[in-house]
């Protein structure tokens, strides 16, 4: 069985990957310092080494490390696309008011490991969880490195944007932005979320 390459996160977009660029093999991208921290010191990868690294938009490529800079970044020769599956198909937006005790943590790793497009952090009436703009920024940044890892030992290809933070009824006035819009509620009129979904045209 063959090993499964290990896979990076890359900043920049590999939209081009289908380009001329690449099959002339003159294509190239950088990772940051933090992820080239894990490919060369946690995972002891060297020059030469072929990984698949993956965009925040579900592009894949696989890539060879070509060097490791000054600044703390690898380079690396892109070879080829990566095979897309189907993933991805369904674009699912989810608020979630946040919860206590970090529980948020767990439900941005979920939201990675599910392939969401996005995640809408929410302040509700009840929130007893209130983030400053401020300690917004700095919470933001855990999730991001949250994410980034669920990504990649899950092999989504897809990482879900995480929103601004946004109260329910600024929420309600954007709700016609969405195709379709479920209210989950524990009301005992509330119907089956199965019920609700099979109404929707394939």
């Amino acid at each position: 069985m063959t090993k499964a390459l290990k896979r990076f996160l890359v900043t920049s977009s590999l939209a081009f990957i289908h380009s001329s660029a690449l099959k002339r093999k003159a294509a190239a991208v950088s990772l940051t310092p933090e992820e080239t921290h894990h490919l060369r010191d946690v995972l002891h990868l060297k020059k030469g080494s072929e990984c698949l690294l993956f965009d925040r938009e579900g592009n894949e490529c696989t890539g060879r490390v070509e060097s490791f800079q000054e600044d703390g970044s690898a380079q690396f020769q892109l070879l080829e696309p990566a095979v897309k599956s189907s993933e991805g198909v369904l674009k699912l937006s989810v608020a979630q008011a946040i919860p206590q005790d970090r529980k948020m943590d767990d439900i941005v790793r979920k939201s990675a490991e599910l392939g969401l497009l996005e995640l809408i952090p929410l302040e509700t009436e009840r929130t007893i969880v209130r983030i400053s703009p401020n300690q917004f920024q700095k919470v933001s940044s855990r999730w991001e490195r949250i994410l980034t890892q669920a990504a990649k030992q899950s092999r989504v290809s897809r990482l879900p944007q995480i929103k601004s933070l946004i109260s329910l009824h600024n929420l309600c006035s954007q709700f016609s932005e969405y195709d379709h819009v479920f209210l989950l509620h524990p009301s005992k009129e509330s119907k089956p979320i199965r019920d609700a979904i099979s109404v929707i045209p394939a």
